[in-house]
C-alpha cells in the first residue's frame, strides 16, 4: 500500500471512529472477563471454604464449581457478543471506509 493511500485511510473519520469503537469495546469486554476471572483466582487461596460450600444444600454442587462453570460460559458469551458487535457496529464503518477509498479511484 502506498503512503498516500495509507494517509487517506488513517485520516478518514469513519476509520477513526471504527478504531475508537473497536478498542473501547474490546477493552470493556477484557476488563469484565479479567475481573470475573481474578475474582475466582483470588477467592481460591483466600476463602476456599466459601468456594467449597455446597450450593443450596446440595452436597455435590459447590459455589466454586458454579463460579468456574459460569466463567467458562461467560467467556463463550463474551466472544459471541464481540462477534455480534463487530458485525452490527463495525462492519458498516469498515464498508464505508472501503467504499470511500474505492470512490476515489
Amino acid at each position: 500500500m502506498d503512503e498516500r493511500k495509507q494517509r487517506r485511510i488513517l485520516g478518514d473519520p469513519n476509520f477513526q471512529k471504527l478504531c475508537r469503537q473497536k478498542v473501547r469495546f474490546g477493552v470493556f469486554l477484557t476488563v469484565v472477563v479479567v475481573i470475573f476471572s481474578m475474582g475466582l483466582l483470588i477467592m481460591m487461596p483466600l476463602a476456599p471454604e466459601l468456594l467449597g460450600r455446597p450450593l443450596f444444600g446440595l452436597r455435590t454442587l459447590s459455589i466454586g464449581i458454579v463460579w468456574g462453570s459460569v466463567l467458562i460460559i461467560s467467556a463463550i458469551a463474551v466472544t459471541g457478543i464481540y462477534v455480534w458487535f463487530a458485525n452490527v457496529r463495525l462492519r458498516p464503518l469498515e464498508e464505508s471506509v472501503r467504499k470511500a477509498l474505492a470512490d476515489e479511484h
